[in-house]
């Protein structure tokens, strides 16, 4: 839980409250109340909802590599499938994440179940096999330049980490 309540401070205010004997609704009562409902909120964990899970971190990235573009594709059968980019237009990419550094964060979207709308990947799954393709463009129409295959992929609430050195490749020529 990240906010600490102060038992000392809560038990002088709810002293304090329980004194207003004027008021209708014991004072008392009410403060217990919103208490009872802050601490409710400060401890809900985000579990990715908002915004998605971090994604697919690759790590261990040749350097001959850096400032190429990757995209990811992967169908689980019936479970789940999910797509990387940083940004989409409608079921379009419209843009990918950039490798820097050996090492790019993709964005992970899960289709829904009649594949005609995509949103945030949160959710905690092992994907059998994962496709990783990287770019010279900033656009999946242009050539392939290699590809990474994962298999038996862990997610945990939208995210996962792998090292290149864990998949197989292959450049194309």
């Amino acid at each position: 839980m990240k906010n600490k309540l102060n038992i000392k401070a809560m038990l002088r205010i709810a002293g304090n409250l329980n004194r207003a004997r004027s008021a209708k609704v014991p004072l008392l009562i009410i403060a217990l109340a919103v208490i009872i409902g802050f601490s409710f909120t400060a401890c809900d964990e985000d579990n990715g909802e908002n915004g998605g899970g971090d994604g697919l971190t690759i790590t261990n990235i040749p350097s001959k590599y850096n400032g190429k573009y990757v995209y990811l594709e992967c169908g689980d059968g019936d479970n789940a499938t999910i797509t990387g980019a940083t940004s989409f237009s409608g079921l379009e990419p419209t843009s990918l994440p950039r490798i820097a550094n050996g090492k790019v964060t993709i964005p992970i979207w899960l289709y829904d179940n009649d594949y005609d709308n995509i949103k945030r990947y949160t959710g905690s799954h092992l994907f059998d096999e994962i496709e990783i393709y990287i770019y010279n463009k900033n656009d999946i129409k242009s050539n392939e330049l290699a590809g990474l295959f994962f298999e038996n992929v862990r997610f945990k609430n939208g995210s996962a980490t792998k090292s290149f050195n864990d998949g197989d490749f292959e450049e194309y020529l």
